[in-house]
Formats: structure tokens, C-alpha cells, sequence
């Protein structure tokens, strides 16, 4: 019997920390995301602009510039050499069409999009702002309700964060905002992007 009880506490406890794993540990809440994204290598941010998706992300050594259905930028790093992965979209057939490279990392520093891509995550004064929003005594500056976190103000326009699985989400009011940051970001290089390699 005693047996038994010490294996189901095992698998119980094995199934805890496999669940932990699988979720990649996404703290819930608000303040506590925008620290662990700051540190994260596994992150990205997205801002829908009339309706078209702009999305940057790094994946280790990885990195991204999406905008939907115009361009697909990836980066990969190998060593002392870069992948680079574009891929255009084209309306008429509806496809991807790819083109990559193989470069010095030297030369890639030099690349707009990797310089875009840098200045998102290392300059961007909306994401800046909302960090420095939150990290600041979150917990007497915010009120919890229906997941949401609003801001302790006495105005119609007051700005809230809610965490929902790997993305914090954020609104002004009741109107949700364009931008959202995301953890444990996965960055896919398609098969047709490998092949324009060959």
C-alpha cells in the first residue's frame, strides 16, 4: 500500500512539473511577465496596424520580422554565419516567395531588418513605457478583476493588462490596444525558405 502511494505521488509530481515545463513557466501576472519577457530569449511583440499583423520575435538564435501578407524576414544565426531568409508574398498566385543567403555576422549587423528588429526590443518607447508602467508598485497601482489589471485612476481611459496564456494583452478602457508582447516564441523557417538556401 505504501508502495503505491509513493508511486502516485511520483507520477503526480512528474505531471506537475511536465505541465510547468509545457507552459514555459508564464507568470500571470501583468508585472511579473514584462520582467520575465525582458530576460526572455524566447519572445516577441505584435501591433496590428489597420488590420495587418506586424510581428517581431526572437527564438534564440533566431530572429523575425513578419508583416502579413507582404514580407517574412528571418534571421539564423550559425556561428560566425548568418542565414537570411526573405520571402515576399505575392497577391496574385497568394504565395511566399523566398530568397536566402549565407553571410559573415559582421555583414548581417549591417542589415535593416536586423536593425529593426533590434530597435523594437531595444528601443521601442510603447514597450518601454508599459515595462516601466508595471514594474512600478504594480500591486498598489492596479486592481485585479475578471483577469484584468486596471490602473487605481478616476478617468474612462484608464489603461489595463491581462495575461492570457503566452501573451499579455492591454487596453485603454474597454478598448483592447493594437500591442502585445508574447513569451515563449517559436520562430518556424518553411521548408521553401530552406530550399532557396540550397
Amino acid at each position: 500500500m505504501k508502495k503505491k502511494l509513493v508511486l502516485v505521488v511520483a507520477v503526480i509530481l512528474i505531471a506537475v512539473t511536465a505541465c510547468a515545463l509545457l507552459v514555459g513557466c508564464v507568470p500571470n501576472r501583468p508585472d511579473r511577465f514584462v520582467g520575465t519577457w525582458l530576460k526572455s530569449n524566447h519572445k516577441g511583440a505584435v501591433v496590428e496596424i489597420s488590420g495587418v499583423r506586424n510581428e517581431v520575435g526572437i527564438d534564440g538564435k533566431k530572429m523575425s520580422l513578419y508583416i502579413e501578407n507582404f514580407m517574412n524576414f528571418i534571421i539564423e544565426e550559425k556561428s560566425s554565419k548568418v542565414n537570411i531568409y526573405t520571402g515576399m508574398y505575392k497577391p496574385i498566385s497568394k504565395e511566399w516567395a523566398w530568397t536566402a543567403v549565407t553571410i559573415e555576422k559582421t555583414e548581417a549587423d549591417k542589415d535593416n531588418n536586423k536593425q529593426t528588429i533590434d530597435s523594437i526590443f531595444n528601443d521601442n518607447a510603447d514597450i518601454k513605457k508599459l515595462v516601466e508602467d508595471l514594474q512600478t508598485a504594480f500591486s498598489e497601482n492596479f486592481t485585479e478583476k475578471d483577469g484584468w489589471w486596471t490602473a487605481n485612476a478616476d478617468t474612462k481611459d484608464v489603461v489595463g493588462y491581462k495575461v492570457e496564456g503566452n501573451e499579455l494583452l492591454t487596453r485603454i478602457g474597454e478598448v483592447q490596444s493594437p500591442l502585445k508582447l508574447m513569451l515563449n516564441y517559436k520562430i518556424t523557417i518553411p521548408a521553401e525558405a530552406k530550399e532557396a538556401l540550397k
